[in-house]
């Protein structure tokens, strides 16, 4: 039998830290990875409606006035007459045609920008997977280290190891939660940059003050028909 050297204050004082890495690791992990597919719904939502509202912004832009389909008015031989240039009418449609190519282009170009950020997407997620495989083994090796201190303090507590065995076991699970603690931490960033880039449960917050913009705006059009 060891006789124990230190004070029964500092053992309660170290059984207490020891209890405290306990419940800080079984918080380390506060982010949940959630399946792929949702991920990937908010990916494809965000990208609808990003190409959706450029596709409302261009035909906006490029749509004709009615009075370019108006004919030209004058005088021929000294009497009133309608012409509808056939030039005028080229132009139209070429104008058309090219704001169709483009308008085809945008949706092309969005499709594309959807496709390389989902590949992306799936290349973060599986690295993710493989950060809480890692961070289950640690667990997993946490909770062993874990249970051989818990032996070498009781054992300590009846004075039936030497003293430096105690706290050559409590050193090393110091370091076995300071490694959980830094996968856990590594792990969690990942998983919160994964959602930022898939714009995961992405606000759905309005602002008051523009949606009033627009109702003014409305109503001012309606009353000027």
């Amino acid at each position: 039998m060891f006789t124990n050297g230190a004070p029964a204050l500092k053992t309660i004082a170290l059984t207490v830290v020891t209890s405290l890495f306990i419940v800080n690791l079984g918080k380390a992990q506060i982010v949940r990875l959630y399946p792929l597919t949702d991920y990937e719904a908010s990916l494809r939502a965000y990208h609808t409606a990003k190409v959706k509202a450029a596709c409302v912004e261009f035909e906006a832009r490029t749509k004709m006035k009615w009075w370019y389909y108006l004919p030209n008015i004058g005088f021929q031989f000294g009497l009133p007459s309608v012409t509808a240039g056939t030039s005028q009418l080229i132009t139209i449609d070429q104008t058309k045609q090219q704001n169709r190519v483009k308008l085809a282009a945008i949706i092309t170009q969005g499709l594309l920008d959807y496709q390389t950020e989902l590949h992306q997407l799936r290349s973060m997620y599986a690295a993710a997977q493989i950060e809480r495989d890692a961070v289950d083994e640690l667990n997993t090796s946490w909770n062993t280290e874990n249970k051989i201190f818990e032996i070498a303090k009781e054992a300590h507590q009846k004075q039936e190891i030497n003293p430096v065995d105690y706290y050559q076991a409590l050193l090393k699970l110091q370091k076995e939660y300071s490694a959980s603690k830094a996968r856990y931490q590594q792990y969690t960033f990942r998983v919160i940059e994964l959602a930022k880039f898939a714009r995961h449960q992405f606000p759905t917050e309005r602002l008051q003050e523009i949606d009033s913009l627009f109702v003014e705006k409305k109503t001012t059009l309606v009353k000027t028909r």
